[in-house]
């Protein structure tokens, strides 16, 4: 599958898994996905609440995905689900799909530059 189709796939993923987030959470989720040997491969970031954690380990579990996991005392610069996907997969992921409530962040770029990671948004902020 071409890169760009595979983020738009990606994407949409990402943006399914985050409708399913409890509403009083969603400010507060980030949301990236991957596929890696066939395998999809999802992340949240590291602040988000406890519930969207475990609503998203639900769905990976009853879908058998692969969740990275879970770390809450990461810091800031590297607590960002795309980032954490990308360190999760070795830096092998290519194209990663993410779904934030507000859409694309400019700090969160910077990391994948030179990396050749395609990251992908639906357009869709809710």
């Amino acid at each position: 599958m071409p890169l760009q189709m595979l983020g738009t796939e990606l994407a949409k993923r990402s943006d399914a898994l985050f409708r399913s987030i409890p509403p009083k959470d969603k400010s507060y989720v980030t949301v990236a996905v991957t596929k890696m040997n066939g395998n999809t491969v999802i992340a949240i970031n590291g602040r988000a609440p406890t519930t969207a954690v475990k609503r998203l380990q639900a769905i990976a579990k009853a879908n058998g995905w692969i969740m990275a996991p879970h770390n809450p005392s990461l810091p800031p610069g590297v607590n960002h689900a795309e980032q954490i996907l990308y360190n999760f997969t070795g830096g092998k992921a290519t194209s990663i799909g993410v779904s934030h409530v507000d859409g694309p962040k400019d700090y969160c770029i910077p990391f994948f530059n030179g990396t050749g990671v395609e990251i992908s948004y639906t357009g869709v902020w809710k």
